[in-house]
């Protein structure tokens, strides 16, 4: 982003609003391709929804949260692999370890996020990685 910073917005602001009215747009003149919202157990709304109002139920419906309200935005050189695999290697280090799709769940979707990472993926790990998230 151009302009970064702790900034409040009216609940109801669209994605596109906070980014390039806000924020002042893609640094560099990149192209925006996803902001993850609501900390790492959130989701990412990808270029297609940038005209979704920042509402709890706005939010839910694309499978994301508000969470603290906080956001990173990702432009067209991010990888949304390494971001998910970031993310993971985050939850599995704050899991206190008590329920097994935590513990375990996460723990083997990090290795097949990594796998593909390390070039090594089969098409069949989305299949394994929907199964274990839902």
């Amino acid at each position: 982003m151009n302009n970064t910073g702790l900034v409040e917005v009216p609940v109801g602001t669209s994605l596109g609003e906070l980014l390039y009215d806000v924020g002042g747009g893609i640094r560099n003149g990149k192209a925006f391709k996803a902001a993850q919202i609501g900390g790492p157990s959130g989701g990412c709304i990808p270029r297609e929804h940038l005209n979704v109002p920042l509402d709890y139920e706005s939010l839910n419906e694309l499978g994301a949260i508000m969470g603290s309200g906080g956001l990173i935005v990702m432009d067209e050189d991010n990888c949304m692999v390494d971001v998910a695999r970031f993310f993971l290697e985050f939850v599995q280090d704050e899991s206190c370890g008590k329920c097994v799709p935590c513990r375990v769940g996460t723990r083997r979707m990090l290795e097949i996020l990594t796998r593909i990472c390390e070039g090594k993926g089969e098409m069949a790990d989305i299949d394994r990685l929907i199964e274990l998230a839902t």
